[in-house]
Parts: C-alpha cells; structure tokens; sequence
C-alpha cells in the first residue's frame, strides 16, 4: 500500500443535512399546529431552540434522532 503524505487542514466548517422519515409519533396539539405552522411558511426549527416554535423544537429534540437518518450530505462552508 502506498504511504500517502497527511496535511493540516487548520479549519474546517460544514453544515451537514440529513433526512429523517419516522412515523407513529404522539404530540400534543399545540406541537402539531407548531408543525404545520412552520411546513406552511417554509421555516425551519432549531432542536437547540425557536423562538416562534418553541413546543416544536423540544419535541424535535426529543422524537428526531441522527440515528434515524436516511441519508445525509455535508456542505463545506469553509475551509484552510
């Protein structure tokens, strides 16, 4: 095998997506208006915290898992 010469790479930022298809889940009223809320005005909800859907985005935090992943891609935003 050929030994190949390691570099630093001294930054590295990416923003990584995945897609998450589950089904079966409960939710309280108030989270599934917050749900569609946010489907039909085409905004997203932060797991980390929403100001607009903040019953949403812990229930998100909680039901979604990485784990559950279909399939992911990771965008680098910078690099050097």
């Amino acid at each position: 095998m050929e030994n190949k010469k390691m570099v630093e790479i001294t930054e590295l930022s990416v923003t990584v997506t995945y897609n998450v298809s589950i089904g079966g889940l409960k939710a309280s009223k108030e989270v599934r208006e917050q749900l569609l809320e946010a489907y039909r005005n085409g905004h997203e909800i932060n797991p980390s915290g929403s100001v607009l859907y903040p019953e949403a985005s812990d229930w998100i935090s909680s039901a979604v898992k990485e784990a559950d992943c279909l399939d992911w891609s990771a965008e680098i935003t910078e690099i050097a």
